[in-house]
């Protein structure tokens, strides 16, 4: 599916979506394939899968510097390491896929009705389309951007996104402070997928699970 933005006289309001902890969840992927690596390169510093589900939803410069605090290693070598791990971590993604939450391409169609629904992604390049291309859900969706493609902040990549598609009327869902914080600089409402990896006191509405957006659909912009 091609993406990018169009004049349509017909625009919904809109749903934006995160996508780690939102939409699916990595953490696995990330954890095996960052196991083999320092395995394979006699790498010391260990991260578990508590620590994963920390940093998911962070760019690629907040996990780098994460790891440049937890070691002795410099920026240089931090980045060194970070990409071809990441690289290799979407490898082992188009291989393996990773998991999505129960009922969301039901979800996902049913919002696509009355709404036009986007991402916006602190991931690096090739992440949101690695996620359509295993999830095969690209089709409910107008339009996505991510920090890795814009090199912007989220509250910045949701404020291209709500000029360069025209949209007038949006909510975000998202699960991490992070998430809130850029929202707030964004002003755009959120809602907090509490199912995901983090916390938040201050949202319009809360998540138990992805499909509890059903039955707030018809409320989200009263």
């Amino acid at each position: 599916m091609v993406f990018g933005p169009i004049l349509d006289t017909n625009m919904k309001p809109a749903i934006i979506f995160d996508l780690d902890g939102t939409l699916w969840d990595a953490t696995y992927a990330f954890k095996t394939v960052y196991d083999i690596k320092c395995k394979r390169e006699n790498v010391k510093i260990i991260y578990t899968h508590k620590d994963f589900c920390e940093i998911m939803g962070s760019t690629p410069e907040m996990v780098i510097e994460k790891m440049h605090r937890d070691s002795n290693w410099s920026v240089e070598e931090c980045i060194k390491f970070f990409k071809p791990f990441y690289l290799e971590t979407l490898e082992y993604i188009k291989k393996n896929g990773c998991s999505l939450y129960h009922k969301e391409e039901e979800v996902l169609s049913i919002l696509s009705k009355q709404y036009d629904l986007y991402i916006v992604s602190n991931g690096s390049k090739g992440y949101v389309e690695m996620y359509f291309a295993t999830s095969k859900l690209d089709k409910y969706f107008k339009g996505y951007l991510q920090s890795g493609d814009t090199n912007l902040t989220k509250a910045d990549n949701i404020k291209k996104l709500l000029n360069d598609y025209h949209i007038d009327k949006a909510i975000y869902v998202g699960d991490t402070y992070l998430d809130y914080s850029e929202c707030k600089k964004a002003n755009i409402d959120i809602i907090y997928a509490s199912y995901g990896f983090g916390k938040m006191t201050d949202y319009k509405f809360k998540l138990k699970k992805i499909s509890d957006l059903l039955d707030i659909k018809d409320k989200l912009f009263n």
